[in-house]
């Protein structure tokens, strides 16, 4: 490790290239990782940040919650489980106006209870219960000029909002999430359907019992199985994880032809040390120290220039970095680079001493 490390500091010049290589294959990386996450926070946040694990909803809604409409019946006999807690949730999308404003924000009711205990923890101000009317709404509308106080008209223009504070994360299908009263959202419904009684899409719950038991016409699902259940969720999860792990595969196999060629460009000092009798093991090693160097100092910038980024970035962009995949993703990038050194390696145990002092080349 020492004398790799000697080496990196008296080709600087060439080595800070290569590092510099590295730190943009893994800030790339990161990027993208990150813009994963935000993408998947952006259309499901809202469900994953409530404080519950199980939704009954009913069978014929597929798991999208905004499809389902739970029966009175269906309602009598969750009732009879003699559940330890329940919540009741509506999802509802719309558009809001700021008042005196034209441009329309998208925004996701989050129906709930003026007593629950899913009510999200407020960055500002205070709970929608504190007037008749109240909306709490996530922090990404501070961004349209919204501010605590202000008034925000629906889409039927016969509904207002008066915003009483914001909480911060809560997004379904990539719209902001606002939250409403059971009361407001009747209220709300009835300006196109005077006729509407409040009814709920699901019932929340976090008691266990819920594994084993069966109601007529509904179906118990777990949070994990409501997120997938989000349209466009899966599919582009899916996709954008395929496209990390290939960008990571392709950022390696770029490094790997770099250390190759400098690999090449060392073989008469390679010569040299095994005439001398250096063994391969301390070759290998000293080969191996070497690309772990430079991949470990190069992933500790990339990872720091990513978190600077994510710093700057407006509310707006769908870009969250998890602690846990960035740990992940680091080691993964070090060891198969590491890994890919190995056909360097391999090259090094083939060169002939002999062949190298007599000046030969391949």
């Amino acid at each position: 490790m020492k004398y790799a490390f000697k080496e990196i500091l008296f080709y600087k010049k060439k080595y800070f290239l290569v590092e510099g290589l590295v730190i943009l294959m893994i800030f790339m990386v990161m990027f993208l990782s990150g813009l994963t996450n935000g993408l998947g926070q952006a259309v499901s946040s809202g469900i994953e940040q409530l404080d519950t694990q199980y939704f009954i909803i009913n069978e014929d809604a597929e798991g999208i919650i905004p499809y389902s409409t739970l029966t009175e019946a269906q309602q009598a006999d969750i009732l009879d489980l003699d559940l330890s807690d329940t919540e009741e949730l509506n999802i509802q999308r719309s558009t809001l106006t700021l008042q005196g404003e034209k441009d329309k924000l998208e925004v996701t009711y989050f129906v709930l209870g003026n007593e629950s205990t899913l009510l999200p923890k407020l960055t500002t101000g205070k709970s929608f219960s504190s007037k008749s009317n109240g909306i709490v709404l996530d922090e990404s509308f501070k961004a349209d000029g919204i501010e605590v106080g202000d008034k925000v008209k629906d889409k039927n223009d016969e509904t207002s909002f008066v915003v009483t504070g914001f909480t911060k994360g809560y997004m379904y299908g990539h719209s902001s999430v606002g939250f409403i009263s059971q009361a407001s959202y009747s209220s709300l419904v009835k300006v196109s359907n005077p006729n509407y009684s409040f009814s709920p899409q699901v019932i929340m719950s976090k008691d266990k019992s819920l594994k084993t038991a069966t109601i007529s016409k509904a179906e118990i699902k777990t949070k994990s199985e409501i997120i997938n259940k989000i349209p466009g969720y899966s599919a582009e999860q899916s996709t954008l994880h395929m496209i990390l792990w290939v960008l990571v595969v392709a950022s390696v196999a770029i490094l790997a032809v770099f250390f190759y060629i400098i690999t090449l460009e060392k073989r008469q000092q390679f010569g040299v040390l095994k005439a001398i009798g250096m063994p391969m093991s301390a070759i290998a090693s000293q080969q191996i120290s070497q690309v772990f160097l430079l991949s470990l100092i190069g992933v500790i910038f990339g990872d720091l220039l990513s978190l600077a980024m994510a710093s700057i970035l407006p509310v707006k962009m769908p870009f969250y970095l998890q602690w846990q995949n960035m740990g992940i993703i680091s080691l993964v990038f070090v060891v198969v680079t590491v890994l890919s050194s190995l056909v360097s390696i391999h090259r090094v145990s083939r060169i002939d001493p002999v062949e190298i002092i007599n000046g030969g080349e391949e």
